[in-house]
């Protein structure tokens, strides 16, 4: 289902340019907690071979004993030491920044963990570029912000996959414990403008 301009109408409106089409490929509304939330090309309503860019937004709390939840991402089941990231963040009083190499995954998103007050949930938006480039790294940058009922976190992540492979699975995982019931993810492609 495209959903293009048709969806961001406000901003085509106000004069943005919108390149490409926009497509819904797959959603994930947790009924249960979940230790991974996955998105597959195959899984997906289009394949990803025809998309240039993902966008993947989620809603996410985590399951596990904290009051915090740290969501984090990899690509085609590589959980090797092969993603580089660089995250500035605030909690209100103090602004933080942290470079991170030779990791696991990607941080993408602060949440509440079950300590936290109930019915929170943290909230992301995660671009992913170039996703069928084999001449580069794969690149990605996240916004996201999480509340505990008047403390939390809000920052942007930026982060590459030392990878030239296409990307053709992503998988989501927090810290400590599994991901929340009433945690939603949905993923939209990005075609190449014509």
């Amino acid at each position: 289902m495209s959903v293009g301009a048709a969806k961001f109408g406000l901003m085509a409106a106000a004069g943005v340019s919108l390149d490409g089409d926009w497509v819904a490929l797959q959603s994930t509304d947790l009924g249960s907690d979940q230790a991974t939330v996955t998105f597959t090309s195959a899984g997906s309503s289009e394949a990803w071979s025809g998309m240039q860019d993902l966008v993947v937004i989620g809603y996410f709390r985590g399951a596990g004993a904290d009051a915090n939840a740290l969501c984090r991402m990899t690509f085609n089941n590589d959980t090797a030491s092969n993603y580089y990231w660089q995250d500035l963040y605030t909690t209100g009083s103090s602004a933080i920044a942290a470079l991170l190499s030779s990791r696991a995954n990607i941080e993408v998103a602060f949440g509440p963990g079950d300590n936290a007050t109930a019915n929170m949930f943290g909230a992301f938006v995660c671009n992913i570029y170039d996703i069928n480039a084999t001449d580069k790294f794969t690149s990605v940058n996240c916004q996201s912000a999480g509340d505990r009922n008047g403390s939390g976190r809000a920052g942007i992540t930026g982060g590459r996959w030392r990878s030239t492979a296409a990307v053709t699975e992503i998988d989501f995982v927090t810290h400590s414990g599994n991901i929340k019931a009433g945690s939603r993810f949905d993923l939209y492609g990005i075609k190449a403008a014509e």
